[in-house]
């Protein structure tokens, strides 16, 4: 993500830069998934993009990995 692929969104939120769709980090099953593929990739930070949705389920899923 870089400051010129980001202007013609400015302003406007996460999900219509990143096109979300209907994905949740809600169910026991979502959030071990999201687990799973953040050890597969070895990563030691997330960022979710958005509002209210990102979150709810970035609550959600830091309750769960602690």
């Amino acid at each position: 993500m870089t400051a010129d692929k980001f202007k013609n969104f400015r302003n406007l939120g996460g999900i219509d830069f990143i096109g979300r769709g209907p994905d949740q980090l809600r169910l026991a099953e979502e959030r071990r998934r999201a687990a799973e593929t953040c050890r597969k990739l070895k990563l030691n930070g997330l960022i979710l993009v958005g509002a209210t949705d990102a979150l709810t389920d970035g609550v959600n899923l830091t309750k769960y990995f602690v």
